[in-house]
């Protein structure tokens, strides 16, 4: 007989590697709640719920958060996947760009996992709470913005403190950092530069490839479910080992 249903919250979950994330959890028979800024087109489905929230509103987050609760009773996974992507050629301060890296990277992964935490320790309920950081929170690569290395290499830290605070009510928090990861959802729309960027990048994996969403799904899952259950506060890198390799301290393919 099937144990009693479990729920997973996904934030920034509509689309992408976030929705990659969201179909592992469905096929292993999780309800599924994606709360983002935009609604995902796919068809309704069986244990896959929505909620349409803009998660740097700290405010309206944390009323749709309580509704969520009050709704499902529980949330055994937080898996926090928003990303912060500017649009290509868009010309941007960099100042304002800094500001939106940070308040979308760093800022909701705080406000959300901070709110289930307590929302979770006043239920007295065991909670996994995933951060998807990236390795750029340990390298260098000048295709990112320096906004987005300093983001989630805070959200590394704040996964070692949050697992630190709360693992005491049975709450664990970790991190993973993916490296390259690249399919034909996560390049759809890219162009034909961005395609050769990937395939640059990849001779410097020594799997020589780059990583799949599916691979980062199931990681993912690996750590909401019980058979990480003596796991927290790590910093888990999904990267072919891209991370070894010490040429790499600082990563520029031209």
């Amino acid at each position: 007989m099937r144990e009693t249903t479990k729920n997973a919250l996904l934030c920034g979950a509509a689309r992408g590697l976030g929705e990659v994330i969201s179909r592992k959890f469905l096929n292993e028979g999780w309800n599924v709640i994606i709360l983002d800024l935009t609604l995902p087109q796919r068809p309704p489905e069986p244990n896959l719920f929505h909620y349409q929230c803009d998660a740097t509103d700290f405010a309206s987050t944390e009323r749709c958060l309580k509704k969520i609760i009050e709704k499902f009773q529980t949330i055994d996974a937080l898996v926090n996947c928003i990303r912060y992507r500017r649009s290509a050629g868009q010309a941007i301060h960099f100042a304002e760009e800094w500001k939106s890296a940070i308040d979308v990277g760093l800022h909701t992964y705080f406000h959300l996992s901070s709110v289930t935490c307590e929302l979770m320790k006043a239920a007295s309920h065991p909670c996994s709470i995933i951060n998807l950081s990236s390795v750029t929170s340990e390298l260098v690569t000048l295709k990112e913005s320096m906004s987005y290395h300093v983001a989630k290499a805070a959200v590394n830290q704040m996964t070692r403190y949050l697992a630190l605070q709360y693992g005491p009510q049975s709450i664990r928090v970790n991190a993973i950092l993916p490296g390259l990861i690249s399919n034909h959802l996560s390049e759809k729309g890219s162009s034909d530069s961005n395609a050769s960027l990937y395939a640059k990048y990849a001779q410097y994996v020594p799997l020589r490839r780059s990583g799949s969403p599916q691979e980062v799904a199931d990681l993912t899952f690996f750590l909401a479910s019980e058979y990480s259950s003596f796991i927290t506060g790590q910093t888990i890198v999904i990267d072919g080992g891209l991370s070894i390799c010490e040429h790499l301290g600082m990563v520029e393919v031209s």
